[in-house]
């Protein structure tokens, strides 16, 4: 196969998720196509002056301080009419914001664009519509449904994480044909197999006593604190490691409450997600398309907290309709599920069978596979 072609995979740092997934792709392609030419580049890099920054830091502030709003024009431009009308001028903002970023992919002219945010498929669109550009595009959704943002004509394969995101886009008017079940790519070292022995060995915990993971995202935001308190109170019993991220404030606060309670473990920010969720039984956090994805491959189920309304939201409805997990919005509603799981081997065992209906392990092998397959025309 000729490797002479270049493969660009796009993501925009507005949220985590959407670099994590890149990342994973890139790793991938390193790993099975190592002659392939594979750039992997923040698209906000491109941007112009302060807009790139504004871009991420207005959608951060907007999720934790003004949840409910960001969740109404969240619905409200996922009208097929009105987002219709609307991307008039998100093609001049998009003009504006990242002109540097049309320049980049025109200098590059790359054979394939993977796109992992949807602010790339825009851009490339347009690229593909003007005659500038020629590339396969491939929008990787990560998130279990998708707005319509997602959406464009020069997209030539949209790869989903389920049923129930090829059922929404074909509601969106993307054509089946175009749509890939092939889940939301992973960093090769969630599939790694650990000892669950040495790990509980290394944490300071029992291997045979039911582990809570408490998680909310690199910047540990949200009620954890109360939600850590709430779990303990109900079952002192149970081992719990939580992850405080970057909130050395909280990482203070339960360290001292780690000290009244043997089986509960701290942590800061880690590189190791993959251990911690391989030594627990469940995951609670955050609604995010990526740490559900993450917890799924480990064969983990998840308990979500108030996940923001929006793209947060729909993944909390798709888990639950498949019976991976729960929908929570109170600490005390977080603890009384944790309580009815831990309990019941029936329940555990039957939120395990949910979990393999939406885990796809393989999916940063499958989705650069699609890519090297569409090189072929």
């Amino acid at each position: 196969m000729d490797h002479s072609g270049k493969v660009l995979i796009l993501y925009a740092s507005a949220g985590h998720g959407h670099e994590k997934a890149a990342r994973a792709l890139e790793a991938a392609y390193r790993d099975l196509y190592p002659h392939r030419p594979v750039i992997c580049r923040d698209v906000l890099e491109f941007s112009a002056g302060f807009l790139g920054s504004f871009y991420e830091n207005s959608y951060l502030w907007q999720i934790r301080h003004l949840p409910r709003v960001w969740g109404f024009f969240y619905y409200l431009l996922d009208i097929r009419w009105v987002y219709g009308g609307v991307a008039v001028i998100r093609r001049l903002v998009n003009a504006l914001m990242v002109a540097r970023l049309e320049k980049f992919l025109i200098q590059e002219s790359p054979v394939v664009i993977l796109a992992t945010h949807f602010l790339p498929i825009e851009v490339t669109d347009h690229l593909k519509k003007k005659g500038k550009l020629k590339p396969a595009l491939i929008a990787v959704v990560t998130d279990y449904l998708p707005h319509c943002i997602w959406t464009a004509v020069g997209v030539d394969h949209y790869v989903v994480a389920a049923e129930e995101t090829q059922a929404a886009l074909i509601e969106k008017g993307v054509d089946p044909s175009r749509i890939k079940i092939l889940g939301i790519p992973t960093e090769p070292k969630f599939l790694k197999a650990f000892s669950r022995a040495s790990l509980c060995a290394r944490f300071g915990i029992s291997e045979n006593t039911f582990t809570v993971l408490i998680t909310s995202g690199g910047a540990g935001i949200g009620a954890l604190a109360l939600m850590a308190r709430s779990i303990l109170e109900k079952d002192p019993w149970l081992q719990v490691l939580m992850v405080c991220g970057t909130n050395r404030g909280l990482e203070q606060e339960m360290r001292a409450l780690a000290a009244n309670h043997r089986g509960f473990k701290v942590f800061g920010f880690v590189n190791n997600m993959e251990e911690l969720m391989e030594a627990a039984d469940l995951t609670v956090g955050k609604g995010g398309g990526l740490t559900i994805t993450e917890s799924f491959v480990k064969g983990k189920p998840v308990i979500l907290f108030r996940p923001v309304p929006g793209q947060e939201s729909r993944n909390g409805k798709i888990v639950e309709k498949n019976g991976a997990g729960f929908v929570t919005n109170t600490p005390h509603e977080v603890a009384e599920k944790v309580h009815e799981v831990a309990g019941s081997k029936t329940l555990y065992l039957s939120l395990k069978e949910g979990v393999q209906k939406l885990s796809k392990p393989q999916a940063s092998k499958a989705i650069v596979e699609l890519a090297e397959n569409a090189l072929l025309g």
